[in-house]
């Protein structure tokens, strides 16, 4: 193991942090330990999974919720996220190829391609995209909904790819492939 100072040496939570923790637990097989770092604050650990559920019960598919995650973490350079990811796209369906492809923010469908589009922009321009962005995000079928859905994404992976490169946490998924132009932060 690592020597980590965030990492907790013994992860005692009250009984309200335990049940989160049962539920983490229940979901991956294990307690993440991304999410033994965070619990250290149970509230913050709450809210994000209270925020992580709203933004998985939207109008985008698994798919795309994923594709939005793997990219956000890529653009972010959370190694601990990224693989992360990787293991959860492969579960919802991509191929590793589509998530080779997704992690350069591209797709060969067209509409995947014009959320990753989307996607790459605002968290590559700190927020902001073009009206021709905009346009083609819409033209391919995605309305107001998905745009604040897609925000409301890049805001949750902002906050974990944060917390996993300040904390790096101790890698306990398979690893992401490292593309060949990545410098990832490990």
């Amino acid at each position: 193991m690592l020597n980590n100072r965030f990492m907790p040496k013994n992860l005692e939570a009250d009984e309200k942090t335990n049940k989160v923790l049962q539920q983490i637990e229940k979901g991956f097989g294990m307690i993440p330990n991304m999410f033994k770092i965070a619990a250290q604050d149970p509230s913050v650990l709450e809210e994000f999974l209270r925020w992580a559920s709203v933004m998985k019960g939207g109008s985008l598919t698994p798919l795309e919720h994923e594709a939005v995650s793997l990219l956000v973490s890529e653009i972010n350079n959370c190694y601990y996220c990224l693989s992360a990811h990787t293991m959860i796209g492969k579960a919802a369906g991509f191929t590793d190829e589509e998530m080779l492809e997704i992690r350069k923010g591209k797709h060969s469908n067209e509409k995947l391609d014009a959320l990753l589009k989307l996607t790459a922009e605002a968290v590559e321009n700190k927020y902001g995209v073009s009206e021709s962005t905009l346009d083609k995000f819409y033209s391919v079928g995605y309305g107001n909904k998905e745009l604040i859905e897609v925000i409301g994404i890049i805001t949750e992976k902002t906050f974990t790819n944060l917390l996993g490169r300040i904390t790096k946490p101790e890698l306990d998924f398979q690893p992401a492939p490292i593309l060949e132009e990545e410098k990832l932060q490990q």
